[in-house]
This record gives structure tokens, sequence and C-alpha cells, in this order.
């Protein structure tokens, strides 16, 4: 996979949120996705929704802000991002446990 198109996007991302004041209004929708899908993890509502969605968060996150691989910091925040989508995936796979709210909804075994 190419990421042209990642280092064409994230320039006229970074442009635009200087201009127009886009990036603050991103960072409040950053803070709500993931403390409302942390929250939720915990409680363990939809935990394997919310697993899917917020590897799929991360994901993007990754490849539109953090695809400078030249910067060491940028990398760095790159596989972070990475290692908490595998985290995520492996909950997504063996699902919540019993004292969760999906697994109170299972029923007994």
């Amino acid at each position: 996979m190419r990421l042209d198109l990642v280092h064409r996007v994230v320039p006229v991302v970074e442009d635009r949120s200087a201009q127009d004041g886009v990036g603050a209004r991103f960072d409040r929708l950053d803070e709500v996705v993931e403390l409302a899908g942390a929250l939720l993890l915990i409680l363990g509502f939809r935990a394997r929704f919310v697993a899917l969605s917020l590897a799929g968060f991360c994901v993007v996150t990754a490849l539109l802000f953090h695809a400078n691989f030249t910067d060491r910091t940028q990398m760095f925040h790159f596989l972070k991002n990475f290692a908490i989508v595998g985290g995520l995936l492996a909950l997504y796979v063996s699902g919540p446990g019993r004292m969760s709210f999906d697994g109170m909804n299972d029923g007994p075994e």
C-alpha cells in the first residue's frame, strides 16, 4: 500500500484546521469518541461493536495524522495506534466477560 495519498491529505487537513479553527473541533470530537468508547468498553456494553469501531478509528487516525515516518515522535504514535488496534481486535475476537452488560444478557451457561 502506498502512502502517497496520505501525504497529500495530511497537509490539506493541517491547512484547513489552521485557517478555520477546525482543529479544535476535531480535538473535541476525538476526545468525545475516545472517552465514550472507553466507558462503553469498561462497562462491556456492545463491547464487540465498540472495539471494532475504535480499532477503525485508530487506523484512520494513524494513517491521517501520524504518517510522517521521518519524525521519530510521529512514528512512535503511529506504532502506538497499531498496538492499540491489536488489543481492540483481541477484545473483539474474545468478546466481553461475564461481568459486563453483554455478558449479563447471555443468561446462565
